[in-house]
């Protein structure tokens, strides 16, 4: 009896297990975000630059922008002064070497967003790195941000 009783149970478990993973896989927001980057290649240290973001959706639904993830890389050689629109929130990843600013917002059929990071040069060098237009089920569109900063 005991025996029926772990194997019942154990059963359900993996049922219960596929059951989610199939239901992740076939419910989740699967379009992609097209996304354009804007941003000089060289800039002057101390100067001020905008890395702008164009977000499009060229679905038949709205699909949500979750968030717009920046590499560590890239970062380093500035300071981020602003973000437009304001994000609902900003969270390090260590484990992706990366920043991310959540927008939580649904971007209409057709319809484009402009994401605005104001950005000031602080660090002399070449910084580079991915940068991640994301759904919110992390299925996403990755660009290289490549720039070079000089000394005055």
């Amino acid at each position: 009896m005991k025996k029926a009783l772990i194997i019942v149970l154990v059963t359900f478990l993996a049922v219960g297990a596929v059951l989610t993973v199939a239901g992740f896989m076939f419910f989740r927001e699967k379009p992609k975000l097209e996304a354009s980057i804007e941003i000089p290649a060289e800039i002057a240290l101390g100067s001020t630059v905008s890395l702008v973001v164009k977000v499009s959706n060229p679905h038949q639904k709205a699909v949500g922008l979750d968030s717009v993830d920046v590499a560590d890389s890239f970062l380093a050689g500035f300071q981020v002064l602003s973000v437009e629109p304001k994000p609902t929130g900003t969270t390090h990843v260590p484990v992706l070497d990366q920043r991310s600013w959540d927008f939580g917002r649904a971007v209409p059929p057709g319809g484009k967003l402009t994401v605005t990071f104001t950005l000031k040069a602080v660090a002399e060098g070449h910084f580079s790195g991915d940068l991640d237009v994301c759904n919110p089920s992390q299925d996403f569109t990755t660009h290289v941000v490549d720039v070079v900063v000089k000394g005055k």
